[in-house]
């Protein structure tokens, strides 16, 4: 009996801690996968802090937005082209507020670089859905 406890006990601590998360909730390897593209500026650690900052937020704005419009929808295909539109124009629109907001994080060299190294990153994933 001993000896199940101990195996269960075990079970349960390699399952915690293979799910370990920050203190804000966001996954270490989804926060280290999306500081990647930031390896090339020589970030100063008050600017990759506020740069996390900004993330948890936009993360929080966009599930807002999508509980605002998955709850009157229970389905994506009974949403209208409007609609869609509407929710597209929406996430853009955080999308560019992220964006100003990134420029007075990062020195204008250093946003410089995150916007070559995202046009490069686009066009690599384009080459790749082409591919397919």
């Amino acid at each position: 009996m001993k000896k199940i406890i101990a195996v269960v006990v075990f079970t349960l601590a390699i399952s915690v801690s293979a799910q370990e998360k920050n203190s804000d909730g966001m996954d270490n390897q989804r926060f280290k996968d999306k500081m990647e593209i930031f390896a090339n500026l020589n970030l100063t650690e008050k600017q990759k802090s506020e740069i996390k900052a900004l993330w948890k937020e936009k993360k929080e704005d966009n599930q807002a937005l999508k509980s605002n419009f998955t709850s009157s929808k229970a389905d994506k295909k009974q949403f209208t082209e409007a609609e869609k539109a509407e929710f597209k124009a929406k996430k853009e629109a955080n999308r560019k507020e992220m964006d100003t907001k990134l420029q007075t994080i990062l020195t204008t060299e250093q946003y410089n670089l995150l916007v070559s190294e995202r046009a490069k990153r686009h066009e690599e994933m384009k080459s790749r859905k082409q591919k397919k």
